[in-house]
């Protein structure tokens, strides 16, 4: 299975990639991976969020590439190792006309690591039951020896139950954990909807949501859903948490039912914030 992608942003934003994976042996191996490359102009910060506060803007240029290969233990249990390496440069530009210097302009980052999984979903794309276990240990280091180095941690679990039919319950539990010495661009985030994916940035997360999807005829569906976030230790306010809620609905069309695959368009709100969404398959 390949695919490629790209975006663009009114602000000049873009970023491009390919992305592969196989499955050999009766699926008794999976290999995987991706490079891509990006030029973004994020929001750190806006004058709502921090009161008498400018604009912080983030600014990010670079490529990376991504391997995986995992192998079957036994039964859905597959373990693997998992290598990335990335090379940006980044500033910061406190409103349009002034940059400031925050940790290290130039990043390169070598990482290697493990990983363990646990899949019974009966597809990937849209599953109507199973479960799927996730969990990720990597180093990651400079090769330039700029004490660099740290260590990322992510774990996630994730259920799909069809009760009725037509009908799909899904959830999924989300945790995320950092060293100090992370740089911005890896820092954990709450992955949930309705706000900017820079908006809770830290070295520790963790998330639930609960989403119910119902289809209407053979085409079109539609979803509700909500869950909740925390995070702790944001990037440039230290000892920090917060309590994130997350809700909202959405539409489903099908354009592939062979194959489960939707494209979706949700509406979601989280405390003073809301935003859209148009994809194509689920959000989990």
């Amino acid at each position: 299975m390949t695919g490629a992608a790209g975006y663009y942003s009114e602000n000049d934003s873009y970023a491009y990639g390919i992305a592969h994976k196989s499955y050999f042996g009766g699926d008794k191996w999976r290999i995987g991976g991706f490079v891509g490359a990006m030029d973004f102009e994020l929001e750190l910060w806006s004058p709502d969020d921090f009161p008498g506060a400018k604009t912080l803007d983030w600014l990010i240029e670079g490529q990376m590439g991504v391997f995986n290969v995992q192998r079957r233990i036994r039964g859905n249990w597959y373990g693997g190792i998992n290598l990335r390496y990335l090379e940006l440069e980044q500033s910061f530009e406190l409103s349009q006309f002034r940059s400031i210097e925050i940790g290290f302009p130039e990043v390169e980052t070598l990482g290697a690591g493990v990983n363990l999984e646990h899949d019974s979903r009966d597809t990937q794309f849209n599953p109507y039951s199973g479960n799927l276990f996730s969990a990720r240990y990597t180093y990651n280091t400079s090769p330039w020896g700029n004490n660099r180095d740290y260590e990322a941690a992510d774990i996630g679990f994730s259920s799909y139950h069809k009760p009725w039919q037509k009908t799909v319950i899904a959830w999924e539990l989300q945790g995320c954990y950092r060293t100090k010495q992370v740089p911005l661009w890896d820092a954990c985030s709450v992955g949930l909807r309705g706000f900017s994916a820079t908006r809770y940035l830290g070295t520790e997360s963790a998330s639930a949501q609960v989403e119910l999807r119902r289809a209407f005829t053979e085409k079109w569906g539609g979803v509700v859903f909500a869950g909740a976030g925390y995070y702790e230790n944001k990037v440039f306010e230290s000892a920090l948490d917060e309590y994130i809620p997350s809700y909202g609905l959405g539409v489903r069309y099908s354009v592939l039912p062979s194959q489960r695959i939707n494209v979706r368009f949700d509406y979601a709100r989280s405390d003073n914030s809301d935003a859209v969404y148009l994809s194509v398959t689920e959000a989990f």
